[in-house]
């Protein structure tokens, strides 16, 4: 270290030999107590252990690159990517942890506060601990029950075939968040062994909106989508989300109201009202139209809206024969 940079002569891919700064592609180095290692880049065969009360700060790990939380020893705002894979042995304490491809392994008695998987895998063994937000965009995989004090937000990008948690009865929760803007169609397995969750999920958007509360075997519409949780007799927890088409073209007479499009959720409630009056006659249907009988002179406002949504669509007013 010279003028509070690091230095280290190493070999690149074309086997030339490179001054590189600030960053380590080979060897081990040692954060010892009372020590502190800022803004380094570590890559290839390099690994760092940072031992009993030693700090790392700002820290990215990449292909093949390797970082140690030992007994004691801390990290903070550290980038896990690709090829990168960091270890928080027990007693060690990580925070602000971004991984983005690479892997995270929590011993027991091993603390990790505040992470965001991106892509990549956080893996838990009994006993490790979570404090702060836990952000899964990829997968958290526990052998054994950890002791969880963070708030667990699942992120949904692409449906995919395997669980984003494997085995939620190891992870002690008792509420799940669920961020699903923007969340392509498709099901979305959220976590195994789930029979034991009895909660609902809090459904946002990126920005923390809140859309609504799920509980298994409901379903929620909010806007042109439609999610509905659900628990297998198998024990996993999923979300479907699907687009539903709304109603884009409304026609009316005083003999029969109808639309253009089926929603996925396939129920309507249509109201009609005489114009400049508040109440109104409901009618429900599951088909694209209602007829009117012997509709009394008079010109009359409606609407039509999808059952169990927020969705609606105002029709011209229609007159029935002999009104003014």
């Amino acid at each position: 270290m010279y003028q509070g940079r690091y230095y280290q002569l190493a070999l690149n891919n074309n086997a030339e030999l490179v001054l590189m700064v600030n960053a380590f592609a080979a060897g081990v180095w040692n954060v010892a107590a009372g020590e502190s290692l800022t803004n380094v880049e570590i890559t290839s065969a390099a690994r760092l252990h940072v031992r009993a009360d030693g700090t790392a700060d700002d820290l990215s790990l990449s292909s093949g690159g390797v970082a140690y939380a030992l007994e004691l020893g801390t990290i903070r705002n550290v980038s896990v990517n690709d090829g990168g894979a960091l270890f928080v042995a027990m007693a060690g304490r990580v925070e602000n942890i971004t991984v983005s491809g690479g892997m995270v392994h929590v011993a027991t008695g091993g603390v990790v506060e505040n992470v965001t998987i991106e892509s990549g895998t956080l893996y838990l063994y009994g006993g490790a601990i979570l404090d702060g937000t836990i952000n899964i965009g990829g997968t958290i995989i526990l052998d054994d029950t950890v002791q969880n004090n963070a708030n667990i937000n699942l992120i949904l990008s692409a449906p995919s075939d395997s669980a984003m948690i494997n085995d939620l009865s190891r992870l002690s929760v008792s509420a799940l968040d669920v961020t699903v803007n923007p969340a392509a169609e498709g099901d979305y397995l959220l976590a195994g062994n789930a029979s034991g969750f009895t909660e609902s999920i809090s459904v946002t958007t990126s920005e923390g909106e809140l859309l609504g509360e799920l509980a298994a075997g409901e379903t929620l519409q909010s806007g042109d989508s439609c999610y509905s949780l659900d628990l297998s007799q198998a024990g996993t927890l999923s979300l479907n989300v699907k687009s539903v088409s709304v109603p884009i073209t409304l026609t009316g007479t005083a003999e029969r109201l109808s639309w253009s499009g089926i929603a996925a959720v396939n129920s309507f409630s249509v109201a009609l009202s005489k114009a400049g009056t508040a109440t109104a006659i409901r009618l429900e249907t599951t088909a694209s139209g209602v007829d009117l009988y012997a509709l009394p002179d008079g010109t009359y406002d409606w609407s039509v809206a999808m059952t169990n949504g927020s969705i609606s669509r105002n029709g011209d007013r229609v007159t029935a024969s002999g009104s003014e």
